[in-house]
């Protein structure tokens, strides 16, 4: 999901969230002369009736259930271990029914990474490398070029010229954009066929083995799964905190970056109630 964000994989540019059609490479050349005209021209050929049918051609084609945006979506709440349903919840459409911001969401991921980093990269200057300030020889008549000392920058052992130096990458980002990137991201998840509300979730803390909990994943074909639930379970965070499919996470923890990072988002009713406390949304109807 986020190559798909960034829209790049392996240094070739890729749709964000689609797959190219052929249409979109057999629109004709048109000439730079008049930019105004040429651009409501190839606006208007993008909308050309072989894009239509190619549409109509891909009806039958199975893809997630995507909920109409006026209305409360109704999920199963289902088994972790076996996916049998053992009721149903109707979520909240202002929290897992938006469209999707891409640019949001990329927003939100810049500044999550931005946050993250270090900041200790550090070189010294000029000023700073030991050495000798003394000129190495006279300005004249030596046949050679001038120089100063042997700290100058372009000097084998001198000093870094405009190197990094220690410093905070992160920066503010508003409350209301961090919001509603958390809900445009559990909305596209849900949309997906990739979000399942599980509410026998206690019952796998007593699996404190990671070996029973890889059996587990591997019955219901998840290789890549984030859990969240409304409070950490150390004993389960312990068993799972060698795993590389699986994440787990606290609700006031919960992240666009980390549930982009993977494929599959388990939600706890609990989890959704903590969720929505903290985005000031109700999470059910």
């Amino acid at each position: 999901m986020l190559k798909q964000v960034f829209g790049r994989i392996s240094g070739r540019a890729v749709p964000a969230f689609g797959i190219a059609s052929e249409s979109m490479f057999k629109r004709p050349l048109i000439a730079i002369n008049n930019p105004v005209s040429n651009w409501r021209q190839f606006c208007t050929s993008t909308a050309e009736t072989p894009v239509v049918a190619e549409k109509e051609e891909q009806k039958n084609v199975s893809e997630p259930k995507v909920f109409r945006f006026n209305e409360n979506p109704e999920v199963p709440v289902q088994s972790f271990k076996t996916g049998n349903v053992l009721s149903s919840i109707v979520l909240n459409r202002d929290m897992f029914n938006l469209p999707l911001r891409q640019d949001i969401l990329h927003q939100i991921v810049v500044w999550q990474l931005a946050s993250k980093r270090a900041g200790t990269a550090c070189t010294k200057e000029r000023s700073e490398v030991a050495g000798s300030r003394r000129k190495l020889y006279a300005q004249k008549h030596t046949g050679k070029a001038r120089v100063g000392d042997k700290k100058a920058g372009h000097r084998r052992g001198g000093g870094t010229t405009h190197g990094p130096k220690p410093r905070d990458y992160s920066y503010p980002l508003n409350k209301k954009v961090r919001r509603l990137g958390l809900r445009t991201v559990l909305s596209t998840k849900l949309a997906q066929g990739k979000l399942f509300v599980v509410g026998d979730l206690p019952e796998l803390y007593q699996e404190t083995r990671a070996k029973e909990i890889v059996k587990v994943l591997k019955t219901r074909n998840w290789d890549s799964v984030l859990v969240i639930d409304d409070e950490s379970n150390e004993s389960f965070k312990k068993a799972t905190g060698g795993l590389v499919e699986l994440s787990y996470l606290p609700a006031q923890e919960a992240n666009v970056y980390d549930i982009m990072k993977k494929d599959t988002l388990i939600l706890t009713p609990q989890a959704i109630n903590k969720l929505s406390e903290t985005l000031r949304v109700p999470g059910t109807a």
